[in-house]
């Protein structure tokens, strides 16, 4: 099976006091993946970065990846899965300074997900990521542990959910982020998914994403 999946998204970071300063950017995305073999899947992200205020940019990632996946639970409403995959992220900074990067980046992770019935639901996940960069030279391998705790209630053609994401859990320092939003089917293959969010109840880091994607 192949998906093509391509995305417009709109960034605001808000700044407290009573968000006085804000920070906009765009980003366009195409993400495509097709099935090697049974549980076995690979594609590539493409993103187009730009930072609009307070300072203009360009940045481009090109992220190939492999993932193999296999569910461990399938029964009634729990159902948990694992993956192994190795991402390769190409970063090309255009402006206002040039920079290119490139790494491999090993991960490993564990899903659960249980409906709670009534169109409700309660999803986790833990992920360890590893990253050794390959370009520029001079960097050091690096790893941490991730994961996020979600509350998802489904509609017709809404979908509402809340959570935290666990952003670093091991090594220290623990870092979270808290997040609502909403996904709205605009059409079949069209949705619209604001989202606002906060990291380590700091106000200063919230954000707003404006998000339009499209499935081909």
């Amino acid at each position: 099976m192949k998906k093509l999946f391509f995305a417009v998204v709109a960034v605001l970071a808000l700044a407290a006091p009573a968000f006085a300063q804000f920070s906009v950017g765009a980003r366009l995305e195409a993400n495509y993946s097709t099935t090697l073999a049974p549980n076995l899947t690979a594609g590539v992200l493409g993103r187009l970065e730009v930072p609009i205020t307070p300072t203009f940019g360009v940045g481009i990632l090109v992220r190939p990846f492999v993932q193999y996946g296999v569910d461990l639970v399938n029964d009634g409403p729990l159902s948990v899965s694992a993956y192994a995959r190795v991402r390769l992220p190409i970063t090309l900074d255009i402006t206002p300074a040039s920079g290119f990067g490139f790494s491999i980046s090993p991960q490993a992770g564990v899903d659960l997900a249980y409906d709670l019935g009534g169109g409700a639901s309660l999803s986790s996940g833990l992920r360890l990521v590893t990253d050794l960069p390959i370009a520029p030279s001079g960097g050091s391998f690096s790893w941490l542990m991730d994961g996020y705790l979600e509350f998802g209630y489904a509609l017709d053609m809404l979908s509402l959910y809340a959570g935290i994401s666990l952003d670093q859990i091991v090594p220290s320092p623990f870092a979270q982020t808290i997040y609502l939003g909403a996904s709205y089917d605009i059409l079949s293959n069209l949705t619209f998914n604001p989202e606002f969010g906060f990291s380590n109840f700091d106000f200063n880091t919230a954000y707003l994403t404006l998000r339009f994607a499209l499935k081909l």
